[in-house]
């Protein structure tokens, strides 16, 4: 259960051992200046087992405040950066979890060992929290902070944050979870994003929200709303990120979808006019079916496998100048499969009422090897595997059953790859194989 907000700021300070000589000068004033400057709510001493001593004595002489001391548990921890990272870490959890946010939290990591220093700024960067200051002034000849000179130096980490952060929104893009970095990477021009975004990076972070807009729209099958999105390159952060955007020849292609389905005036080549665009959109759904395989959600790619059977056994027929919804029984090549369907007793086509007859899937592969076409054994074939069966289909908690009939991800994996190799490849053939490559977007470089 999460905590009510707190209100207020905390300081989280290193807590080293100083000039033994001097330690009120290098140790108890650097401390106390620090403190004192800000209005601090809770202030955290973190010291080693060896300074815990010296920070006890901080707290004394600072006793009207709210101040802790969290010293790192075992000896020798100050020299180890990966067991000052974990308890720092773990010390910033607890704030957060006990309600305060990163942008209220500020720390000090002027005292204790380098190792201490670099793991408590690593630590706060990745808890977002926002506020870094140092003690910083004229220096002796050793190179320590003259006693009298200390200046307190505030600084923002809002620039290494945002770095990390588009650093996330790279690797899930690279993943397909094009959405998400939509999250991650928020609205520049929403007032709170300033808290976390320099403006520097505004430019950039349009930009990739574009690039995220597109693909999400794409990834989701709404072409039409990909096609509108305005890129603009030039602003994007970097070349990983210049990498991903899409190629003119694929946002050619994917106009081509974007477009409304073909239906040309001339009657004797309407029909086949319209096969290009399905095999596009069967291409694509392939893709799309190889990223839900990837994210684990098989039961959407069983339903793509499915349709995508379904709409290249249409494209052969649009190419014979045939549709399956609307077959003319007439015609040579529907009237001799009708009449081997009566042979058979076979069930009947469904008759429009205009008289003309509509085929399901199972009857425009046997339509289609009835005609000699050199897909119709493959589709066949493809659509008599378990995965694709009417009974799996239509019992498929995605119908009209109540629960997953997908196998797991390396079947399903291994049918999208006949898919390729056995019926999208041959209707693609050579001049179009790259299809393939574009609806992947695979931009995983790892």
């Amino acid at each position: 259960m999460n905590k009510p907000n707190k209100s207020g700021q905390v300081l989280l300070l290193t807590v080293g051992t100083g000039d033994g000589e001097q330690r009120e000068a290098t140790l108890y004033r650097p401390l106390r200046l620090s403190i004192e400057k800000g209005t601090f709510s809770e202030v955290i001493l973190l010291p080693s087992l060896v300074s815990e001593e010296w920070a006890e004595q901080v707290r004394t002489d600072l006793a009207s405040l709210n101040m802790h001391i969290h010293p790192l548990p075992r000896k020798k921890d100050e020299e180890n950066a990966d067991h000052c990272f974990n308890h720092f870490d773990r010390v910033l959890t607890e704030l957060l979890e006990a309600g305060w946010q990163g942008h209220q939290i500020a720390i000090d990591p002027t005292r204790g060992t380098k190792m201490m220093s670099a793991a408590l700024i690593l630590a706060a960067v990745r808890r977002d929290v926002t506020s870094l200051r140092y003690i910083t002034g004229e220096r002796d000849t050793r190179g320590m902070v003259q006693s009298g000179t200390e200046q307190i130096a505030e600084f923002r980490t809002t620039r290494i944050t945002a770095a990390r952060r588009l650093d996330d929104a790279l690797h899930l893009f690279q993943h397909g979870n094009f959405a998400v970095v939509l999250d991650v990477v928020p609205d520049p021009d929403l007032g709170w994003a300033t808290l976390h975004w320099p403006e520097v990076y505004h430019p950039g972070m349009r930009a990739i929200r574009s690039l995220a807009q597109f693909y999400t729209a794409w990834d989701r099958l709404n072409y039409q709303e990909a096609h509108k999105v305005a890129l603009n390159e030039n602003d994007l952060p970097d070349g990983r990120w210049k990498a991903l955007a899409p190629t003119l020849a694929v946002r050619e292609w994917l106009k081509r979808i974007a477009g409304p389905f073909p239906e040309p005036d001339d009657e004797s080549t309407r029909k086949q006019s319209k096969a290009p665009y399905l095999l596009r959109l069967a291409v694509d759904l392939w893709g799309n079916g190889q990223r839900r395989i990837k994210s684990g959600q098989l039961e959407d790619a069983a339903v793509r496998a499915y349709r995508i059977l379904e709409m290249i056994g249409q494209m052969r027929l649009f190419e014979r100048g045939h549709d399956s919804a609307q077959l003319d029984p007439r015609h040579p090549e529907i009237a001799k499969y009708v009449t081997k369907m009566a042979k058979n007793k076979d069930t009947p086509l469904s008759k429009n009422r205009d008289g003309t007859l509509m085929a399901p899937r199972e009857r425009v592969t046997g339509l289609l090897r009835s005609m000699g076409d050199e897909m119709g054994k493959t589709l066949i074939d493809l659509g008599n595997d378990s995965l694709m069966s009417a009974n799996v289909r239509n019992t498929s908690i995605l119908i009209h059953g109540f629960c997953a009939k997908a196998p797991d991800g390396r079947v399903m994996a291994e049918f999208y790859r006949k898919l390729e190799e056995e019926l999208l490849r041959p209707c693609l053939g050579e001049q179009r194989l790259n299809w393939l490559e574009w609806v992947k977007m695979s931009f995983d470089r790892s």
